[in-house]
């Protein structure tokens, strides 16, 4: 079970060195969270607080900066989406614009790519769309998905 401190270190982490993007590939959308380290110990944490695969190590290419083995962490889809909006209070505002970019572009995808966005609005926050079950996708992926209903966390200003 992640705790208040994974989650304020993920946030740490990728805001330092992680990527929030909406990729296409084959004609689909796909949300994602990615962040490479030459230290396996690092991207192994941050993998296992994303449950996700953590990947490498692999060499780069001739000519590329650096020669160490690095390692590959990254996460799609509605996880993706999920751990984004919990990271959202805690990102400065480089990072906050690239997730709500990322954001933005897969919640308007078209259903036949998934989007399971509903237009009538959240029982829980009524300006946000539903996503499933009445709530919308923030509260969703708290209660569902994290299942972190133990865990308060409030952004300090």
């Amino acid at each position: 079970m992640r705790t208040a401190n994974d989650i304020m270190w993920l946030a740490g982490y990728l805001e330092g060195e992680g990527s929030f993007c909406c990729i296409t590939s084959n004609g689909y959308l796909y949300l994602q969270i990615s962040v490479s380290s030459n230290d396996q110990d690092i991207a192994e944490k941050a993998a296992k607080i994303l449950e996700a695969r953590c990947h490498g190590p692999y060499q780069r290419g001739p000519g590329a900066l650096g020669t160490s083995p690095y390692w590959q962490v990254s996460l799609t889809g509605a996880r993706a989406a999920d751990v984004m909006n919990i990271l959202i209070p805690f990102m400065g505002k480089r990072r906050l614009g690239q997730i709500k970019k990322a954001l933005s572009s897969w919640s308007e995808r078209p259903a036949s790519q998934g989007n399971s966005l509903k237009a009538e609005p959240a029982k829980c926050h009524p300006e946000e769309a539903m996503y499933k079950y009445g709530l919308c996708r923030s509260c969703h992926s708290r209660r569902f998905r994290w299942n972190d209903q133990s865990i308060q966390i409030s952004a300090q200003p």
